[in-house]
C-alpha cells in the first residue's frame, strides 16, 4: 500500500504542512493493511493520531483510526492488492529519548528537521523486505542478485550492432562539424559567440570520444530522453540499495557494520577525547540523539557513509560548518540531521527503497554508468556533498532558521531534478553543469 500523508497540527510547527509518502511493503493477496500495521511502517518516532481519507456518498469524510487491528481505509485501489491511502497526520508528542528537551529558549537544539523526512523507512518485522540483499563473503553469486545479472546477459546482439553504428555516425559528424567552414566561422566572430558554438560542439566531440560501450545503452534507449536505467547502471544502484536497506529502522542491526565507520568518523571530526559508541559527544557532530545510528536509522549505513564521505574528502568545509553551527538556537542547524536528511532526499529521488529505480524512467541515469561498488557510492556520496555544501550557502545567505527548513530541502530537490534533467554523461558532467548554474561552493 502506498501512504501519502500531511502533518497538521500547530500552525507555528515546522514540521505542519509536511507532505511524503511512505509504502507498507506488499502482503499476500486478499490481506489488508492494518492502523497497527500502519504505525508501525510511519517514518517518524513519537506518538501520533491518524485520520483517514474514506469515500462517502459521492464525496469524502476524514475518519478517525483509533483500532489498531481495524483496516485501513483504501481511497484508490482494491483492499487485498496494491492501493493508496490518504491519512492526515496529528503530532501528539515526539518522544523525549529521541528529541530531547523542550524547543522553548535561546538555547534550545534544533531536533525538530529530523521531521523533515524524503524517504520511505523500512523497519524490521515483515518477510521479504530485502528485495536487494548483498551476499555474504560465502556465496558466489557477486555483488546483486541474479536478476540484475541476468538482465545484463540477455541484451541483444542487435541492439549492441546498432549501437555501434550510431555511435560512429555521431563520432563522424562531430568530426565534420569541427572542421567545416561554419565552425571556423563561428571561431572568427565575437570571442562571446564563439565561445558558445564551439562549447556546442565540444559537447558533441565529448560524447563521441566515450565510444561505443559507453554510448550503446544512450543510443539504444534514446539518450536525452527519460527512460529506465540500463542493466549496468541497475547493478550500480543495486548496490546503493543494499546500503540503503542494511539496518534500516533497526540501529542494532546496523551497529555490527556501522561501528567501525563511527570509530572513524570520530577521529576526524573529534579531537582529544577516546572514542565511545555512545555518548553526549556526539551532539557536537549534528546528531540530537547520543546513539547516533538512532538518528541515522532511516537510511540504513548509507546516510553514515556518506557523512563519513564527506568529512574526509572536504575536511576543512566540514570542520568550519561545525564550528559555525556549534550554537544550538533556532538559527543554527545539526550538520548530521541535516546531512541525513539530504541523503533521503536524494535516495528518494533515485528511488532506492524497494528497488524503485528498477522501472523509473528519468534522464542522468549515465551519471551511475559506472563498475563496482565504490565508483557508484563515490557518485551517490558526491552529490549528497554538494547539495549539503549548496544548503549551507543558502543558509547563511539568506539568514535562515529551523522553520525554513523544508523549504530549503525543497528547493535542493529541485535543483538536483534539474541537474538530472539535464541528462549529464557522467559525474563530472553533472557537476560541471553545476558549476554552470552557480551551485558549487
Amino acid at each position: 500500500m502506498n501512504v501519502i500523508f500531511e502533518i497538521i497540527g500547530d500552525p507555528d510547527a515546522p514540521e505542519t504542512g509536511v507532505q511524503s509518502n511512505f509504502e507498507v511493503p506488499p502482503t499476500d493477496m486478499g490481506e489488508v493493511v492494518t492502523v497497527g500495521e500502519l504505525r508501525q511502517w510511519f517514518p517518524y518516532v513519537g506518538h501520533y493520531h491518524f485520520r483517514a481519507k474514506t469515500p462517502w456518498a459521492g464525496s469524502h469524510i476524514w475518519m478517525d483510526l483509533t483500532e489498531d487491528t481495524s483496516p485501513v481505509p483504501v481511497w484508490d485501489g482494491e483492499e487485498g492488492g496494491y492501493s493508496t491511502a490518504v491519512i492526515r497526520v496529528l503530532p501528539l508528542d515526539y518522544g523525549d529519548d529521541a528529541y530531547g528537551a523542550s524547543m522553548g529558549g535561546e538555547d534550545a537544539e534544533v531536533y525538530t528537521m529530523e521531521m523533515v523526512d524524503f524517504s520511505t523507512p523500512a523497519p524490521s518485522g515483515r518477510a521479504g523486505v530485502e528485495m536487494l540483499r548483498r551476499p555474504s563473503s560465502s556465496e558466489d553469486d557477486g555483488l546483486v542478485g541474479d536478476d540484475v545479472m541476468g538482465a545484463i546477459k540477455r541484451q541483444s546482439a542487435t541492439a549492441m550492432a546498432e549501437a555501434t553504428r550510431a555511435a560512429e555516425q555521431l563520432r563522424e559528424q562531430a568530426n565534420a562539424a569541427l572542421n567545416s567552414e561554419a565552425a571556423q566561422d563561428i571561431r572568427r566572430k565575437t570571442a562571446q559567440g564563439a565561445k558558445a558554438g564551439m562549447s556546442m560542439l565540444k559537447m558533441a566531440w565529448k560524447a563521441a570520444k566515450k565510444g561505443v560501450e559507453d554510448l550503446q545503452t544512450q543510443v539504444s534507449t534514446g539518450g536525452g530522453r527519460p527512460r529506465p536505467p540500463s542493466p549496468m547502471e541497475c547493478a550500480a544502484l543495486a548496490t546503493l540499495a543494499h546500503d540503503f536497506q542494511h539496518g534500516a529502522g533497526d540501529a542494532d542491526k546496523a551497529a555490527a557494520r556501522a561501528n567501525p565507520m563511527l570509530l572513524d568518523l570520530w577521529s576526524l571530526l573529534v579531537a582529544g577525547e577516546p572514542f565511545r559508541v555512545e555518548g553526549q559527544a556526539w551532539k557536537k557532530l549534528g546528531f540530537v540523539n547520543p546513539r547516533p545510528m538512532e538518528d541515522l536509522k532511516a537510511s540504513g549505513v548509507l546516510g553514515l557513509r556518506t557523512m563519513l564521505h564527506f568529512a574526509a574528502v572536504y575536511p576543512a568545509k566540514i570542520q568550519l560548518i561545525l564550528k559555525e553551527q556549534a550554537p544550538r538556537t533556532d538559527r543554527h542547524y545539526p550538520l548530521a540531521i541535516v546531512a541525513n536528511n539530504i541523503t533521503l532526499m536524494v535516495a528518494e529521488v533515485l528511488r532506492l527503497r524497494f528497488a524503485g529505480f528498477a522501472d523509473l524512467e528519468i534522464c542522468g541515469w549515465g551519471i551511475f554508468n559506472v563498475e563496482g561498488e565504490a565508483a557508484a557510492f563515490e557518485v551517490f556520496a558526491e552529490v549528497v556533498c554538494l547539495l549539503i555544501r549548496l544548503l549551507d550557502a543558502r543558509w547563511k545567505r539568506t539568514g535562515a532558521t529551523r522553520r525554513r527548513f523544508g523549504e530549503l530541502i525543497a528547493g535542493l530537490r529541485r535543483d538536483f531534478e534539474s541537474l538530472m534533467q539535464e541528462d549529464p554523461l557522467d559525474l563530472q558532467d553533472l557537476l560541471h553543469l553545476a558549476m554552470d548554474r552557480q551551485l558549487m561552493y
